[in-house]
């Protein structure tokens, strides 16, 4: 439980910042770039939709409660889905896996690149 996050904590981490990771899936490199308001871009390969490597996709993102979701244009077909973060302690920048994403389909390794 001391390392979940609270919205206060997802604002800051996420908001208005660019996090990276590698796919437990794909092994793969992907992207998140999330302004301020909420708009959202990803670059990488996604395993879940009809994307190429270097292919880009948009959308939003928003909090309720401690949850962040996200809606992206075509992953999914445009379905929202919600997700916890956590803080992994023995996560480094290096590995790309200081914080998880865990969502219904996979827990997503990341970290913050600026």
């Amino acid at each position: 439980k001391e390392h979940t996050f609270t919205e206060v904590d997802i604002i800051s981490l996420l908001f208005g910042r660019t996090v990276i990771g590698i796919s437990p899936l794909t092994r793969q490199e992907w992207q998140i770039h999330r302004t301020k308001d909420g708009i959202i871009s990803y670059q990488g390969k996604w395993p879940f939709a009809i994307l190429t490597p270097g292919e880009s996709e948009s959308g939003k993102s928003w909090i309720e409660g401690n949850m962040l979701y996200d809606q992206w244009e075509y992953i999914f077909r445009g379905l929202k889905y919600h997700m916890d973060i956590y803080r992994n302690p023995v996560g480094t920048p290096e590995m790309k896996n200081e914080y998880f994403f865990v969502t219904d389909f996979g827990i997503f390794p990341f970290s913050p690149v600026d």
